[in-house]
């Protein structure tokens, strides 16, 4: 069983904190919030958009991930974290839910990110993943896997 959560930050407004209901609501990666709701911005601004997926049963095999921009905005592939890899002994800490349970060796690596086409956001997610070759990554059970990506408001 996959879950998938969609959180979102304003990165040009560092100070704002979304809407925080239960536990879920707020993303914590390296010390960096995201929310699921409350978070607004102003034209020109950045939003960073984090996507957690989360395996809770069963190896994830093949796995291509695909979100759809928000209308009026831009992506910029330089204003775009392209790749989360978080493999054992590595610091990468997802805290996530109503635990505080440190992710630091339980990551999928190498997330690739193939960037946009039309207006979807297309990404490998989970070990061997690849865009070059397009081939979806496997998310072992009880792993997660996650990926950020920018956009600007439009004027």
């Amino acid at each position: 069983v996959l879950e998938i959560y969609k959180y979102v930050r304003n990165a040009t407004d560092t100070g704002q904190t979304g809407t925080v209901a239960s536990p879920y609501d707020r993303l914590n990666i390296n010390g960096t919030f995201y929310y699921r709701a409350g978070i607004t911005a102003a034209p020109g601004e950045v939003l960073e958009y984090a996507i957690l997926l989360l395996n809770k049963a069963g190896a994830v095999k093949d796995l291509v991930a695909t979100d759809p921009t928000v209308p009026f905005t831009d992506y910029d592939p330089e204003e775009t974290i392209t790749e989360e890899s978080c493999a054992t002994g590595n610091t990468c800490v997802v805290t996530f839910g109503s635990s505080s349970t440190s992710a630091d060796d339980g990551l999928a690596t190498d997330t690739d990110f193939a960037g946009l086409a039309g207006d979807t956001i297309t990404v490998y997610p989970g070990v061997d993943g690849n865009e070059n070759g397009a081939v979806g990554g496997t998310i072992a059970v009880d792993k997660v896997s996650y990926f950020l990506y920018r956009l600007t408001i439009q004027n």
